[in-house]
């Protein structure tokens, strides 16, 4: 992974990955990534396919967003904004809006 930072509500985060322990655990036992606020670091697993960890790097920034705000958004409710959220980004038919929104102009 290329991207080692990112900023969430002006704060620096700093990315970085790891290789998560399986042993002994069954299939999805494990994070796919980790986040310390009060360090600002955000951990993402090197064991999941690409589009795993772009869903995971968001997952986490959505994280971050709730310790900034005091959010207290629950697990489930995060991991669902992040996958939709992604979702919707990545669907060709969003090409133009999104391109639009992110351009540097």
């Amino acid at each position: 992974m290329k991207i080692n930072k990112v900023y969430i509500m002006g704060k620096k985060y700093d990315i970085s990955t790891y290789t998560p322990q399986h042993e002994g655990l069954s299939e999805g036992a494990y994070n796919s990534g980790l986040s310390q606020h009060t360090r600002q670091i955000i951990k993402v697993s090197t064991d999941q396919p690409e589009d795993g960890v772009a869903d995971t790097l968001l997952h986490e920034i959505l994280h971050g967003v709730d310790y900034q705000c005091q959010l207290e958004l629950t697990e489930r409710q995060v991991h669902v904004l992040a996958t939709s959220l992604l979702q919707t980004i990545w669907d060709k038919r969003n090409k133009n809006l999104f391109g639009m929104m992110f351009s540097s102009d």
